[in-house]
């Protein structure tokens, strides 16, 4: 017995009941009976011109007979019954997928009263769409990009019309040929719609928790690729990026990292071309240009870094990073305008960064702007005060600035935490040059040299030591070796020509100049000091013409105006010699030379009160040096002021008691006040010290002595 549930409405009238069966056959006899029920009921108006025969005229059931023995057994016997055609089937399956050309399969048995067979196949219709989309999920992308989107509905479409043919096609042929009634295609239509609807959220639900699972998958493997690449395991840290980006190959950070790890290992073309690949998935990823930027650093390529850094910046303007790094890809380039405009944003952006700080100090420091060096190199030590190398920076900018002590002080600390670095004994060894300490800055380029034996600045350095203090032969030999270790320096020979100058050997001086300046033909100390060895050897005119040049190639150069002024002197040429020394006060007010070459004209022209003048302003800057007081007693002389006169060669005599012309000078004064004693005195001190007396005057003195 099966026990069946039915609900007929028809006509405003609705029968309804449960009721056991022994099989389908009483089913169909008991629906025929409400049927003709239901017919007696009808008003006159509703009653249909004809009915079926199966409707008008019951059939007895006492029998088992076949109601319609020509059709099959499966032939629907009630055509007001309604069902969905092959055609409408295939509407929805192809829109809805096989859930719903399932669902009107499972409609039609329905309809037909076969519940069991329509339960089954609506979830014969759900699972087939289920395991049908799961598939396709799982599908790899790029190859269902290869299948036009038409192919699988149809494939799907023609087996579900098949299979629905082979099940339902030969009742429905047979209800819809005797004018059973039919669903519309519309609302097939619309329950494909439906049935798409229900799918497509599903398909997005798979491919949302495809994309969880794949990415939960791939973030594993990344972090664990990440560890490896911390620990210094770049290889290993590779492959397990490799797998990283097969599950989730749209993945940029996946690119981002296997390129890190790339750069580490200094393979810096895969890493470029994993940053590509990053910015080709993402063209507004900051981060991937300013990776890139920093692998075309590594690759010295300062350019391109700056390009990508550029890139980085217009998309993340408040990354503070890419400005410090684009500033380091400038200071690459010698671009120092550029990289400390790009440091000062950094430090905007970021102020507590202590390398920004660092770096703008040497920017600084190398533009001589010590003040500023100073202050970002201390700002850097107060954030970071374990960084040694702002020591040095600091100590440097102190040196430059000519503040010595607090040099030697941070130079000291720097070598405290780095003792193997030559530079920081070179600097200090400078620091204790300008403290006029020679035999420490000796030991700290001694110690340069040691650490650096092609150190060419140090040699430089500890051979002007040497000179200075009379050493020529070792100072020719710390020359020669920097020479030899860089035979194209002009500083170098100008070094070693002086040397040569101060130990007398004109000719080898001359041949160093010369060679000094052919190397570098813009350097005026080169000429300067051929100059100054041209007047020493009375050639006045290549003298004055090395000073010019040196004037044309200097304007500021006060030392070559009042040198030049010496020889228009030496030559009688007063007015010019005026000139010059007028330039070289200008430009050097505090330079004692410049009053004393100009007090020797003014002398010479006659002018004995400004020669006075010039002299006292000279010895008020540089009281030790004799020959401005053998000036100054030669005008108070001159004007008959003999006193002063006296005096002023006594303190040139105190000064430097070997010139036998001052004792002839003052022996002259002398004679003028009538000091006959202390005249002759003076006279045979001259004579003494090799001065060559004057027969006139000494017949005036011995006529004036009675001697």
């Amino acid at each position: 017995m099966k026990t069946f549930k039915y609900r007929w409405k028809k006509y405003n009238k609705e029968f309804t009941g449960t009721k056991d069966f022994e099989n389908e056959d009483a089913l169909h006899a008991h629906m025929e009976s409400i049927g003709a029920e239901l017919l007696e009921i009808l008003s006159e108006e509703d009653k249909p011109d004809s009915l079926p025969p199966t409707v008008n005229e019951p059939v007895a059931r006492t029998e088992k007979k076949d109601p319609a023995p020509h059709l099959p057994r499966s032939q629907p016997l009630n055509p007001w019954l309604q069902f969905y055609s092959l055609k409408e089937i295939n509407i929805a399956t192809f829109f809805g997928g096989p859930v719903a050309g399932f669902y009107l399969v499972a409609k039609n048995f329905y309809t037909k009263y076969e519940y069991d067979k329509g339960r089954n196949h609506f979830w014969l219709g759900f699972t087939a769409s289920l395991l049908l989309f799961t598939a396709l999920a799982f599908l790899p992308k790029n190859l269902i990009k290869l299948i036009p989107n038409p192919v699988i509905p149809a494939i799907y479409t023609a087996i579900i019309y098949s299979y629905a043919k082979k099940v339902q096609g030969e009742y429905l042929d047979a209800h819809f040929k005797n004018g059973g009634r039919r669903h519309s295609s519309l609302t097939a239509l619309i329950i494909g719609l439906v049935s798409l609807t229900v799918c497509a959220g599903y398909f997005f639900s798979i491919f949302k928790m495809q994309d969880f699972l794949r990415e939960r998958k791939s973030r594993e493997v990344n972090e664990k690729a990440i560890k490896l690449s911390e620990s210094g395991k770049h290889n290993e840290a590779i492959v397990e990026f490799n797998k990283a980006i097969r599950i989730s190959p749209g993945n940029i950070g996946l690119y981002l990292n296997r390129g890190i790890t790339y750069a580490g290992k200094g393979n810096y073309d895969l890493a470029i071309a994993d940053f590509n690949k990053a910015a080709e998935l993402e063209p507004r990823a900051a981060a991937a240009y300013k990776f890139l930027g920093d692998a075309y650093l590594g690759k010295n390529s300062f350019s391109q870094a700056v390009e990508n850094y550029s890139k980085a910046i217009a998309l993340n303007p408040n990354d503070s990073e890419s400005f410090g790094s684009r500033a380091m890809a400038y200071l690459h380039e010698n671009d120092l305008d550029r990289a400390l405009l790009d440091f000062t944003q950094k430090i905007k952006l970021n102020p507590d960064n202590a390398m920004s700080y660092y770096y703008r100090a040497i920017i600084f420091n190398s533009r001589g702007k010590s003040e500023q060096a100073i202050f970002d190199s201390s700002k850097a030590l107060e954030l970071d005060p374990k960084n040694a190398e702002t020591y040095g920076v600091r100590g440097s900018a102190y040196l430059n600035k000519g503040d010595y002590e607090l040099a030697v002080a941070d130079l000291s600390r720097y070598i405290d935490f780095q003792p193997d670095n030559a530079e920081s004994y070179f600097a200090r060894g400078l620091a204790y040059i300008g403290k006029k300490d020679p035999d420490k800055a000796m030991a700290d380029l001694s110690k340069t040299i040691q650490m650096r034996p092609d150190h060419v600045q140090a040699y430089f350095s500890r051979g002007g030591i040497y000179e200075a203090k009379g050493n020529h032969e070792l100072a020719l030999a710390d020359f020669n070796k920097a020479i030899g270790l860089d035979p194209g320096s002009s500083n170098a020979y100008f070094n070693r020509g002086r040397v040569y100058h101060n130990k007398g050997d004109y000719d080898l001086a001359f041949a160093d100049y010369n060679k000094a300046i052919e190397l570098d033909p813009k350097d005026a100390e080169s000429y300067f000091a051929r100059g100054l060895a041209y007047g020493e050897k009375d050639r006045l005119d290549q003298a004055i013409s090395d000073y010019t040049k040196a004037i044309k190639l200097d304007p500021a150069y006060a030392d070559a105006y009042n040198n030049r002024a010496d020889i228009f002197n030496q030559q009688g040429n007063y007015a010019q010699a005026i000139i010059d020394s007028d330039k070289a006060i200008e430009l050097n007010p505090k330079n004692a030379n410049s009053y004393d070459t100009r007090a020797t004209a003014y002398l010479h022209k006659g002018n004995y009160s400004q020669a006075i003048a010039d002299c006292t302003a000279a010895i008020e800057l540089n009281i030790n040096f004799p020959g401005t007081y053998k000036t100054r007693g030669a005008a108070h002389a001159y004007k008959g002021e003999y006193g002063p006169a006296i005096a002023d060669y006594t303190r040139a005599i105190e000064l430097n008691p070997d010139d036998p012309q001052t004792y002839k000078d003052r022996a002259t004064a002398y004679f003028q006040k009538a000091d006959y004693d202390k005249s002759w005195a003076d006279a045979e001190k001259a004579e003494s010290l090799g001065g060559k007396s004057d027969p006139e005057f000494i017949e005036k003195l011995k006529k004036a002595s009675g001697r």
